[in-house]
């Protein structure tokens, strides 16, 4: 049977890297919708033109729709969201606000409210057959000592409004089980492919590393090379 996906938070590395595995693994992909901010709808093109090539994919096999989680039935056109009710088999809810500095409201904008739209959203799909949720291994906030995966407790703190938006998100999630199929995933720090490297987001160890990359080349770091070499 033929499978219909859906995707938010793309272009992100997370969903390129699981439609990458869709692709490669099953033959029966009708088709991929991704839902895209008006201002990544060229990062997106350039994304999908090169999954095309790769895979000698059809026009249209993977599309992009405009669109906000942020806004009511996800800011889709009306026409097209009656189309994805009757077709759409798996959704992948990734969008999200991951910067750890982020202030109270754009988090419970895009994280909290964002994910009860969606939530609101797949319970209009006729043919559902499983829909994904991207947590983080962080709901735990202050939380010590041993975790089980089944004890959605809410901490007796948060470091950041990340942490606490992303636990009262998969609250609202946790709560849809009864209406409809879900898996919720805890990913810890997604830093790049675990076999080639290959990332999209320079910061966090790679900041570290390419500000090392550039310094190497200063006064400072060349003296330091010569007199290393004196002594070996």
């Amino acid at each position: 049977m033929s499978q219909v996906y859906f995707f938010t938070g793309f272009p992100g590395f997370i969903a390129n890297q699981l439609i990458h595995g869709i692709l490669t693994k099953y033959d029966n992909v009708e088709k991929i919708y991704v839902l895209v901010l008006p201002t990544m709808k060229h990062q997106a093109k350039v994304r999908i033109n090169q999954f095309n090539e790769q895979y000698s994919l059809p026009d249209g096999k993977i599309s992009i729709i405009e669109g906000d989680i942020t806004k009511v039935h996800l800011g889709i056109n009306e026409k097209i969201n009656r189309e994805l009710e009757t077709s759409v088999t798996h959704v992948f809810h990734l969008a999200a606000i991951y910067d750890l500095a982020v202030p109270r409201d754009i988090a419970y904008r895009v994280n909290v409210d964002g994910t009860r739209n969606v939530n609101e959203w797949v319970q209009k799909l006729q043919k559902l057959k499983r829909y994904t949720y991207f947590s983080t291994a962080y709901i735990t906030g202050t939380r010590t000592g041993i975790l089980k995966e089944d004890e959605l407790i809410r901490p007796p703190g948060f470091k950041n409004y990340y942490e606490e938006t992303k636990y009262e998100a998969e609250l609202l999630v946790h709560a849809l089980k009864k209406q409809v199929p879900v898996t919720i995933i805890r990913p810890g720090i997604v830093k790049g492919h675990s076999k080639t490297g290959e990332t999209v987001k320079f910061d966090g160890p790679y900041l570290f590393l390419n500000m090392m990359d550039r310094l190497r080349n200063t006064p400072f770091f060349q003296k330091w090379e010569i007199r290393k070499r004196k002594l070996i």
